[in-house]
């Protein structure tokens, strides 16, 4: 696979939609494709940086997670699968996984950009 696309289960995919978007897009970049601005990436009240939106959905390339996971192949070892789980369980943001996962592609030098097509609100 090359993109991995997480959505809640409460939400729809125009999956022709999707996979004409990525058509045009390079898994190379280090980009998170979603809905970004929400939360607080920040460990002070100072709002520096925010997460991914929920509702939305985001996408992420096989590359970047890796990537983020400090891998350049899988399988991903142990001790680096654990290493990257405790970063989504640290503060902050650490109850919206959405939020949180944008955090974390953001420490690990990731840009968040909006995909069009996917809404976080209502239409």
């Amino acid at each position: 696979w090359t993109w991995l696309m997480v959505v809640d289960d409460d939400e729809y995919v125009f999956v022709d939609h999707v996979i004409e978007q990525l058509r045009h897009r390079n898994p190379a970049d280090r980009v998170i494709l979603g809905w970004p601005g929400c939360g607080n990436c920040s460990k002070s009240n100072k709002v520096e940086r925010r997460g991914m939106c929920g509702g939305a959905g985001y996408l992420v390339s096989r590359q970047n997670l890796l990537s983020m996971a400090s891998a350049e192949t899988a399988p991903v070892s142990a001790a680096k699968q654990e290493a990257f789980f405790s970063e989504f369980m640290q503060e902050p943001d650490s109850v919206w996984c959405d939020v949180r996962f944008g955090c974390v592609a953001q420490a690990h030098g990731l840009i968040l950009e909006k995909m069009e097509g996917l809404h976080s609100s209502p239409i």
